[in-house]
């Protein structure tokens, strides 16, 4: 087989199974690795079960997120918090519904790495109020950040209209979501 060129080895069967080895390079050493630890995807999502705290506060707060779903392994779940137990690069996406019975209230919401802002504002929600529109949705733009072991990742969300009481409504309608790229 040493002598045998790549394009003349017979196809493999797909879907793989993930248990089959392949050769790479790593600090020039040629070694064996499973395609499972090559291709292998990871994510964690926490979902709200808190729907009556607001989150409609005059300085940055946490999400309230509790529910833990995992797929894969190199996350842990902190409080309102992902933690990452590898370093490398990861995609945050979030969603934040917002429930209220004031008048244009409206929330902004943004990431943040180890209690540090990742930038600007990403999105607010607006809630009239009237006519019963009583809610809307604050979705964060995927964001593709690296991350060290150890790192935590949270969703806050400020006022950025009227003062009021603006909850989530009900369970698992808001997220966060982080999902290991590399």
């Amino acid at each position: 087989m040493a002598d045998t060129k790549i394009s003349a080895l017979t196809a493999a069967t797909t879907p793989l199974a993930g248990t089959e080895e392949v050769a790479i390079v790593q600090s020039s050493t040629t070694k064996r690795v499973a395609v499972s630890d090559i291709t292998s995807f990871a994510a964690m999502r926490l979902e709200n079960t808190d729907t009556t705290t607001s989150i409609n506060t005059a300085s940055l707060t946490e999400i309230p997120l509790a529910t833990a779903t995992s797929f894969g392994t190199g996350f842990t779940q902190s409080t309102n918090a992902i933690r990452t137990d590898f370093a490398g690069t990861v995609e945050l996406a979030a969603s934040v519904r917002n429930e209220s019975v004031t008048l244009r209230t409206a929330v902004g919401c943004e990431f943040f790495k180890n209690g540090v802002s990742l930038g600007p504002r990403y999105n607010t929600s607006y809630v009239r109020a009237g006519s019963g529109h009583n809610e809307a949705s604050t979705s964060c733009t995927p964001y593709i950040v690296t991350c060290a072991n150890g790192d935590l990742f949270a969703v806050r969300g400020i006022q950025e209209g009227a003062a009021g009481t603006v909850d989530m409504g009900f369970a698992g309608s808001s997220y966060l979501q982080v999902k290991r790229l590399a």
